[in-house]
């Protein structure tokens, strides 16, 4: 680099090294590496910030008073400049100093801001490498400020740490949401005109000219000739543009989920006597719920660790790719394979449930939120020892007790006369066809079918936004990297997550049968997501989701038992409760829980 005159580049390599040497513990190099790097970024604000939080990292915990220093340093020049990713970086480790000196108020404080300007990024404004500076790290400082205020020991705390928790779990389908009335580039097109919407093209150039404004920083700058002040008004009126036409583009779509700030006493008021509602977080690896009545919100810690859910997990899927690929199991040993399965289940029911408070037992319905890996377990088939819980009581699931609320509130812009059931047939798929004509019957005469060379992506689009209730037959995929090859397959094409984001539905209730059409675990730690949430995000009041791959006997039976249940002219039940109904009848005839427990439903009751 040096011979080449590449001095920004020797010195962005040395920062690289630097912070490998302090994943080692080699604290003394890492130091020497970043002076070097400071050292060779003259007029470069942005890698002069980055140079010296990663000193302040190596200073931390050895040289507090340096280490603050250096913070101090960066938080002058990122509040000069305005720059959000350098803020939220410097706030999270000014925090951090301040955890480590037991000032745990002052963490809490800093953590708090760290999150308030985490919000001010826009997943695909900010220029490349201010994005990844953001990327793993807005999930830390969430769970930072988590275990501090776990730390802090206070009751009156936890409604605190309830909100936190509540934020870190509607994150995800937050940016999900809102990326998908944004961003959908061509995807975005009109259909019939080929031409990008006007409010599209302004998003787009907008998007463009912050990222030469975030580049101007990254590529140097000369205070002498630059006016900061002048750049830092001008990013603020583009941001402000940004968002603007950001709400008026997510009003289309239902994005609105940016309003549905948790109030812990509004929730309480939507959960009746006889609902808990649980939520779970996982912070420093370990597991703790918050347990929320209508009159009270407890916290309940050290209920394990993620490591033993993985383990669990991995256990419990081998059963049940045992149960679901054993196309002839010997009378002799089906009971095996269940008891063997009833036993993992049982572990899992021991780590997550046995420590919360017993009066969970008297309730009649159990509202989950997961966290991670968590939303990968089959709350509803976790086993007490006696009975699944399932028997005990209806289990529904929610991102998060914001969005909870917010479902609840959505209104319905139909009533139940205008189904459409889509069913594109594949040949690894042969049971489409049978299942569309047994759901549409259900549904009644007023049901739109689509299949074939019909159950196109544009009449899909046409038809959708209108159907009370919508039923996908066909092949899903969920790639947990890629959002774009993930989606529905289509008869003419995939129908992919983004766009199924910013759907306009007002669906009472999404059915998704498809592979992979539930929760699955994403990369780089962050939360689950699935096409499941992407429906939710898309406008759907409830969606009724697969875990695992099910034969098409146990399908066909529990949506038979579902439908009849939920819309028959004798009995209309909540769906919740009609799923909850359709898989023990389901269980009385296909016993093991691979059968049977594969589907779950997300979002709010009728």
């Amino acid at each position: 680099c040096e011979e080449l005159s590449l001095f920004t580049e020797r010195a962005s390599v040395d920062l690289d090294r630097a912070r490998l040497a302090i994943s080692f513990g080699n604290m003394d190099e890492a130091q020497r590496l970043a002076y070097q790097a400071l050292a060779r970024f003259q007029n470069k604000p942005v890698h002069e910030a980055e140079a010296r939080l990663v000193l302040a990292h190596a200073l931390l915990h050895h040289d507090p008073l340096r280490a603050e220093s250096e913070i101090d340093a960066v938080e002058v020049l990122a509040r000069r400049l305005d720059i959000p990713p350098v803020l939220v970086s410097v706030l999270h480790l000014r925090g951090q100093l301040r955890r480590s000196q037991g000032r745990l108020s002052l963490a809490v404080a800093a953590f708090s801001e760290a999150i308030d300007h985490a919000d001010r990024i826009r997943g695909t404004v900010q220029a490349d490498r201010c994005r990844a500076a953001i990327g793993q790290q807005h999930r830390q400082v969430f769970e930072d400020q988590l275990a501090t205020l776990i730390e802090m020991g206070d009751e009156n705390r936890t409604a605190q740490a309830f909100v936190v928790a509540d934020k870190m779990g509607r994150r995800v389908l937050l940016d999900q949401a809102r990326r998908a009335a944004t961003l959908q580039d061509a995807e975005v097109t009109n259909e019939e005109t080929n031409a990008t919407h006007p409010d599209q093209r302004e998003y787009t150039l907008l998007k463009e000219k912050l990222s030469v404004m975030y580049s101007q920083l990254a590529d140097g700058i000369d205070e002498t000739t630059f006016n900061v002040d002048r750049w830092r008004k001008k990013l603020r009126a583009t941001e402000v543009q940004l968002e603007t036409l950001e709400l008026r583009l997510a009003a289309c779509g239902n994005a609105s989920y940016e309003s549905s700030r948790l109030d812990i006493a509004e929730l309480q008021l939507r959960l009746t006597s006889d609902t808990t509602l649980l939520q779970y977080a996982i912070v420093d690896e370990k597991i703790i719920a918050f347990v929320v009545t209508s009159d009270s919100v407890e916290m309940v810690r050290h209920l394990g660790n993620v490591h033993e859910i993985e383990d669990l997990l991995e256990t419990f899927r081998f059963q049940v790719d045992r149960a679901v690929g054993s196309s002839v199991v010997s009378r002799r040993r089906f009971p095996r394979m269940i008891e063997d399965t009833k036993n993992v289940l049982a572990e899992l029911y021991d780590v997550l449930f046995s420590r919360l408070p017993k009066n969970i037992s008297e309730s009649n319905r159990l509202v989950i939120i997961p966290q991670g890996l968590l939303n990968l377990v089959p709350f509803h088939a976790l086993h007490d020892g006696e009975q699944y819980l399932i028997e005990k009581c209806v289990i529904q699931y929610v991102p998060s007790a914001s969005l909870y609320k917010h479902v609840v509130e959505r209104q319905s812009r139909n009533t139940i006369d205008s189904p459409l059931v889509i069913g594109c047939v594949a040949t690894e798929l042969p049971a489409i066809e049978e299942e569309v004509d047994q759901v549409a019957a259900f549904l009644g005469t007023s049901t739109t079918i689509l299949r074939d060379k019909e159950s196109t992506v544009s009449n899909f689009r046409k038809y959708a936004t209108k159907a009370s209730i919508l039923h996908l037959a066909g092949h899903g995929c969920f790639s947990t990297s890629n959002t774009g090859a993930t989606g529905i397959r289509m008869y003419d094409r995939w129908l992919t997550l983004n766009e199924i984001n910013s759907l306009n539905l007002s669906a009472e209730l999404v059915v998704l049968s498809s592979c992979e059409s539930g929760p699955a675990r994403a990369i780089d730690g962050d939360d689950a997501t699935g096409l499941f949430q992407g429906f939710i995000a898309g406008g759907a009041k409830g969606v009724l989701a697969s875990l695992w791959r099910v034969s098409d006997e146990s399908s066909k039976n529990t949506f038979a038992y579902f439908y009849s249940k939920a819309y028959s002219k004798d009995c209309t039940l909540p769906f919740g409760k009609a799923l909850q109904q359709a898989q023990l009848e389901v269980m009385k005839e296909m016993p093991h829980p691979a059968h049977w427990a594969a589907f779950m439903f997300t979002g709010a009751d009728q």
